[in-house]
């Protein structure tokens, strides 16, 4: 049986990939960046009361998140959590198969190569 995160995206990976986690990180922020654009343009359309204390609230925890993401660029722990927690389960599934087919058997090419030598 394999240990699906004791074989890839091990712990002590985490260094193979951290610029692929920063990378994944500032995407999210320029996400929620234009999504924080968006809402304040909204806001400044919008006459219902109702509206806009919905869109302040939305404004407020986008700004929160960004600060979140940012803080991840700066700090490992908080990276490296990111990556043991959430990242490194998108990257692989975690669903683990009860029986795999592996195809082994490449003497036919290989003896092909051969023969061309």
């Amino acid at each position: 049986m394999l240990q699906f995160f004791k074989s890839i995206f091990r712990e002590e990976d985490f260094n193979l990939y951290e610029g692929d986690l920063k990378n994944a990180v500032k995407a999210k922020i320029v996400k929620l960046e234009k999504d924080l654009a968006e809402a304040v343009q909204k806001l400044s359309r919008t006459n219902s009361q109702k509206t806009k204390v919905k869109l302040e609230k939305s404004i407020d925890g986008i700004r929160e998140a960004i600060t979140d993401w940012k803080s991840h660029l700066q700090n490992p722990v908080k990276l490296k959590e990111y990556y043991l927690r959430e990242w490194r389960t998108f990257h692989g599934s975690d669903h683990l198969p009860l029986w795999v087919e592996l195809e082994i058997d490449f003497s036919d090419s290989y003896l092909a190569y051969l023969e061309t030598l």
